[in-house]
């Protein structure tokens, strides 16, 4: 899954964005439970601002069974509401995020930052 998700940003850095989700799509038929590949199918749609296909996106994976790096598709979750202005809904997943992983000082410091909103 790791070839897909870094083919897909290397063609979003040539500006084939559409290759790019292809590339994505592609590596979740092989792969439907890489977290991975949702965290960068989320980014590419978030640079173009598309955050509710981006969330979409985020909760499609949040859905599977096996989810592997669960802990990078929570963390999408919260900045994608984050960009949306949802502030707080984006406090009420970080609080969850946090106490999920206490140690997760990128996730301490995004509750903080909430926590102003």
């Amino acid at each position: 899954s790791r070839a897909y998700s870094l083919k897909a940003y290397c063609l979003v850095q040539q500006k084939k964005t559409k290759a790019a989700m292809k590339a994505c799509e592609q590596g979740l038929k092989e792969h439907p439970d890489a977290g991975d590949l949702y965290c960068t199918k989320y980014a590419i749609l978030a640079k173009q601002e598309k955050y509710k296909q981006g969330l979409q996106v985020v909760n499609k994976a949040l859905k599977q069974e096996n989810l592997e790096n669960k802990k990078e598709v929570l963390f999408a979750r919260i900045s994608a509401y984050e960009s949306m202005f949802d502030f707080k809904t984006a406090y009420r997943y970080a609080k969850s995020y946090v106490k999920a992983y206490p140690k997760d000082a990128r996730g301490k410091k995004e509750l903080t930052f909430l926590e102003t909103r």
